[in-house]
């Protein structure tokens, strides 16, 4: 009996460890942090997603829920889907932009790309 109890326990334990990708919630285009600073968790279409925050700020927990910083995102990193269409310069490569399609960060082949006026400017 005294084993089964504590089988019982370790399975209770286990069921409330902390959000992963692919578990329910609530609500929609929400964030956490993960357990690595480096990651958020947001939920889209009632399921966490992991999304990776490169950004110097990695992933901070505030009032209103955490925030990610995607700033140093590379290409083909997962991006949240309420960000659709936001754009910024690669970091790592001045000739290219990044553009958040479809749940992914895509690159963009420029001459340079810059920011001016607070937005993203991709020039051909």
């Amino acid at each position: 009996m005294l084993k089964q109890l504590a089988i019982a326990a370790l399975l209770a334990l286990t069921a409330c460890g902390s959000p992963q990708a692919g578990d329910r919630c609530s609500p929609e285009n929400s964030f956490r942090c993960s357990s690595s600073e480096a990651e958020a968790l947001v939920c889209e279409r009632g399921a966490l997603r992991a999304v990776t925050c490169r950004g110097q700020d990695a992933c901070m927990e505030g009032e209103e829920g955490a925030v990610c910083d995607v700033r140093r995102a590379r290409a083909d990193d997962a991006c949240p889907r309420a960000y659709e269409l936001r754009a910024q310069c690669d970091v790592s490569n001045v000739n290219r932009a990044l553009i958040c399609r479809s749940g992914t960060w895509t690159a963009e082949a420029c001459t340079a790309c810059t920011i001016q006026g607070g937005n993203v400017a991709c020039t051909r």
